[in-house]
């Protein structure tokens, strides 16, 4: 049965969201239901719950744009949101940027199709306009290689790289849904990058679901400002 939900949060990986999920006390929706809906993927979770007199759904997609826009697309059949949050991690493309804070994209662009495809322009509610802000590109594999971070950052513009934001943009555009795109940034796009991760990924989570829990619990200003 298709039903609408208040806010969509999406999730790359479990251990990214993990402490949202506790925080906000969401819970797996009877699989059955998921099932019978539609093919569902090994990779895809999806949590929901009622809260603050919100209905809000979380979906784990797992990492890539085919994976994310998959899970979607499934989602789509079951529930359709009024508004998205893409909570995450990033690396960051300028080594000056201080890691271990929260970031929001003002738009986002596939780096294999930024000459043809163009940058999606996110909502960004006047809640959240007070934090650091920039441009996000999408890339396909994780950029572990100094001269190519550098060749990204000046040849587009960005600050920040992830592998699904633009494929929640597009999703968001094709079916009229706004999107905003939050990462906390982990570490810088080089050589190391994978340990950074893992050393920040915890306190990142934690950091996601305390953004999710004041913005859900603490006030309502997002709902009227979008």
């Amino acid at each position: 049965m298709v039903s609408e939900i208040d806010l969509l949060i999406h999730g790359a990986l479990w251990r990214e969201v993990s402490e949202t999920l506790a925080r906000l006390r969401l819970r797996p929706v009877d699989r059955d239901e998921l099932v019978g809906n539609y093919h569902l993927s090994a990779h895809w979770k999806y949590y929901q719950s009622d809260v603050n007199s919100l209905r809000i759904g979380l979906i784990i997609t797992g990492i890539g744009r085919r994976r994310t826009r998959q899970a979607l697309k499934w989602l789509r059949r079951i529930r359709i949101p009024k508004h998205i949050i893409s909570i995450g991690t990033g690396g960051a493309l300028d080594p000056d940027v201080t890691l271990g804070k929260l970031w929001i994209a003002n738009w986002v662009a596939s780096l294999s199709n930024l000459q043809s495809e163009g940058k999606y322009d996110l909502v960004v509610p006047d809640v959240l306009k007070t934090m650091d802000s920039g441009g996000l590109i999408t890339v396909a594999n994780p950029v572990l290689r100094e001269t190519v971070r550098d060749q990204i950052r000046e040849g587009t513009g960005a600050q920040v790289v992830d592998m699904e934001g633009v494929a929640v943009a597009r999703w968001g555009t094709k079916h009229e849904r706004p999107v905003t795109i939050v990462k906390v940034l982990t570490d810088y796009s080089a050589e190391g990058a994978e340990r950074e991760y893992s050393q920040q990924i915890a306190a990142a989570s934690r950091l996601l679901s305390d953004f999710c829990h004041d913005l859900i619990v603490e006030s309502h200003r997002l709902w009227s400002d979008s």
